[in-house]
């Protein structure tokens, strides 16, 4: 496969996650919000526990119930990654009853979301927009080469990185 071509099926493979995404971020509305997915599922002494574990006894009843709930968490609403399922969020999650027409423009909404996020992205990659902290003069954009030697992927490096980007939005 040449580089044209993968773009291509890249390309196609992100329309293909908006329109998915944007279908399974309605699936939570109106529906119950089951308990181990709620605050308060782990308890203050579950949390403290769970620090003084050794994190490869998965068979630990506290490391269970804790992927108990970020299973069910994130089912139901999971970013951003620290985020606890308040009751407001719950009640406000299951009292969303909505007609067809609500469905069908709040999935293109999302979707709209999405793509933006995408096509900022692009921009950045393409050297068209320059990151926020970097003067535009010495953005150079990305070449991503396919494959990994070392380091962390790109997938597990988004999600690490939302605490500092956290951090530095407060």
């Amino acid at each position: 496969m040449n580089q044209s071509e993968l773009e291509r099926l890249l390309m196609l493979e992100i329309h293909r996650i908006i329109a998915e995404s944007s279908e399974s971020a309605l699936l939570p509305l109106g529906k119950a919000v089951p308990d181990d997915a709620r605050e308060g599922f782990l308890t203050a002494a579950d949390i403290e526990s769970a620090k003084r574990l050794d994190p490869l006894d998965i068979t630990h009843p506290v490391w269970q119930k804790s992927m108990q709930a970020t299973i069910a968490r994130n089912a139901v609403l999971s970013y951003p990654p620290d985020g606890a399922i308040t009751d407001t969020d719950a009640d406000a999650l299951e009292s969303m009853k909505l007609t067809a027409a609500q469905e069908l423009v709040l999935k293109r909404l999302i979707a709209q979301a999405c793509e933006c996020a995408f096509m900022k992205f692009f921009h950045l990659l393409d050297n068209v927009a320059a990151p926020k902290d970097v003067p535009p003069a010495q953005w150079q954009g990305v070449h991503f080469k396919y494959g990994r030697d070392e380091g962390d992927m790109l997938h597990d490096q988004f999600g690490q990185l939302y605490f500092e980007f956290r951090q530095q939005r407060h």
